[in-house]
């Protein structure tokens, strides 16, 4: 069997879990966004031509300007016979509640756009920590409202993408009670693992990926805050005692607890004159909308009511 792959970074997960299950199979891959892709597009061409199955996450038409990069243009070249699936860029905002990626030198990788609030409004950052690690710092409501939007957002992606393998049922299920993803854009293997035993199932195949493995993506991992770990305990699950659940971990940079990330990042965003980091948040798009939903509901965040729209 001749598989190709192409998609975001979560091609790596998707071909190694085939792999683990499958390793006759011949499985090729490559990261739309990546170099590797362009300098050897010929090899993407000749896959997509030849394999037996392409699996492929939506892109749209003109992405980097190179039409072989789109699904049109690999849904029309799949060969006579082959079969095309569209799998989902699998992306989910509720768990890491804030998170963003702040263009401030010396910040983390990925920093909270909450915390850049905080210090925004003049807390210290030993006062910004200390609401950021705090099990009452987002009411159980504001969390179910960012977990309902981001998994109506992923329900919605995949009528309109026309996905063949949906992650939102696993979603549905498990969302409110456990951590699913690394960071927003990178799942945990126990989410992966679920595409992959769905498309198991589509092909007829009797193989099937275990939960338990090789964690393809564990770098970077930003755990969810105290306060939604709260909100799984209070829907009957919990935060498991592992490092994905429990410690932070950047590129190039030792792991760390919650409350020493939260307290790199404040003191950083702290050096930043007040006016220029709010002026900074203003322009966070689509992060700041966290802040105006919170501003929405009446939040108790110190501050948080000049966010509000109108």
């Amino acid at each position: 069997m001749r598989v190709h792959i192409h998609a975001n970074c979560q091609a790596l997960p998707l071909a190694g879990m085939l792999k683990e299950v499958l390793p006759d199979w011949n499985v090729t891959f490559f990261e739309a966004h990546a170099d590797p892709v362009v300098q050897q597009i010929e090899y993407h061409r000749d896959w997509v031509r030849t394999a037996d199955l392409v699996l492929c996450q939506p892109i749209h038409d003109g992405y980097r300007d190179m039409e072989e990069l789109s699904t049109t243009w690999i849904r029309e070249n799949v060969r006579p016979g082959g079969a095309f699936l569209v799998v989902p860029s699998v992306h989910f905002t509720g768990h890491q509640v804030g998170l963003d990626e702040l263009p401030v030198d010396g910040l983390p990788l990925f920093s909270n756009i909450l915390a850049a609030h905080l210090m925004g409004q003049g807390c210290t950052s030993d006062e910004a920590v200390s609401m950021l690690t705090s099990e009452d710092f987002l009411t159980s409501q504001e969390i179910e409202s960012e977990i309902r939007l981001s998994l109506e957002e992923t329900e919605r992606r995949e009528l309109a993408d026309k996905i063949d393998l949906p992650i939102s049922p696993f979603l549905r299920e498990h969302c409110r009670v456990r951590t699913l993803f690394h960071t927003y854009n990178h799942p945990l293997r126990e989410t992966m693992v679920y595409i992959i035993n769905c498309l198991l199932d589509r092909l007829g195949a009797s193989e099937r990926v275990t939960v338990s493995g090789h964690d393809y993506q564990p770098v970077p991992n930003v755990p969810p805050m105290p306060a939604v770990a709260r909100f799984f305990r209070e829907h009957g699950g919990g935060v498991a005692a592992d490092a994905a659940s429990t410690i932070v971990a950047m590129p190039g940079d030792p792991p760390e607890t919650q409350a020493a990330y939260f307290s790199r990042m404040t003191n950083r965003l702290g050096a930043v004159p007040r006016d220029a980091l709010n002026d900074l948040i203003s322009k966070r798009w689509p992060a700041i909308q966290v802040l105006r939903r919170l501003a929405a509901q009446g939040s108790s965040i110190p501050g948080i009511a000049r966010w509000a729209e109108g």
